[in-house]
């Protein structure tokens, strides 16, 4: 797979980006887990 310079660069970014979101991701979603857990537990 034959990349210009810039297709480059934009793929180097954009896993850079998935790298910084992706842990964010999983917090929100143990924190909404947590959250649903003491609703439920309190109903």
């Amino acid at each position: 797979m034959n990349l210009t310079d810039e297709e480059r660069e934009a793929l180097v970014i954009a896993r850079k980006d998935a790298n910084e979101i992706l842990p964010l991701m999983d917090s929100v979603d143990n924190y909404l887990n947590t959250l649903l857990s003491l609703i439920e537990g309190k109903a």
